[in-house]
Order: structure tokens, then sequence, then C-alpha cells
């Protein structure tokens, strides 16, 4: 399962888009921090599958 903060891909349309899942206060769109520092929302609806690359890093409590 994928969480906010996570490096996911996400499989959109016909293309792969790699970045961190911000939160959520939309569910029509699903939104990716880019390495580039841009954001983009994609329309949850046109996402095939999102695949985790990697856990979000936390420091132990």
């Amino acid at each position: 399962m994928v969480a906010q903060g996570d490096l996911v891909k996400v499989f959109y349309k016909e293309k792969i888009i790699e970045g961190l899942l911000m939160p959520e206060d939309n569910s029509e769109f699903t939104f990716l921090k880019m390495s580039s520092g841009y954001n983009i929302g994609l329309k949850t609806s046109s996402v095939k599958k999102i695949e985790l690359l990697k856990k979000k890093f936390s420091l132990p409590k």
C-alpha cells in the first residue's frame, strides 16, 4: 500500500511517471511532486496502477 511521501511509479494513460505521492485533498486527482520540483495532478480515473518504489523515510521515535 502506498502512502503520502512515498516514492511511486504511476502508470497514467500511456505514460509512466515517477514522483513523491502528495496528500490528497481531492479524490478526483492524484498529486505528485516531481524531481524537478514541480507538482502535477493526474486524473485518478485515468491512473491504471501505482507502484511503490521506496517508502517514506521517517526517524524512529
